[in-house]
């Protein structure tokens, strides 16, 4: 995305909100999981693990309605 978006001229600041937003959740959640598995609690590795694959399956469904809202 960075070359596409550069290549298009999109505002550096606008794509560093983005990427901001985007990448936040995820560093969190690895850092979470990772730490949780490392130190051998299973039950917060369970816990945060079915939360992100919750929070995975509620975007795949509302996603492409919203998309094709917009279009």
């Amino acid at each position: 995305p960075g070359y596409v978006l550069g290549i298009l001229r999109y505002p550096f600041p606008l794509y560093l909100l983005a990427l901001a937003i985007t990448e936040l959740p995820y560093a969190v959640a690895t850092v979470y999981l990772g730490d949780s598995f490392l130190e051998g609690e299973s039950f917060a590795f369970l816990v945060l693990g079915v939360g992100v694959l919750l929070i995975a399956a509620i975007l795949w469904m509302v996603a492409p309605k919203k998309l094709r809202d917009v279009q």
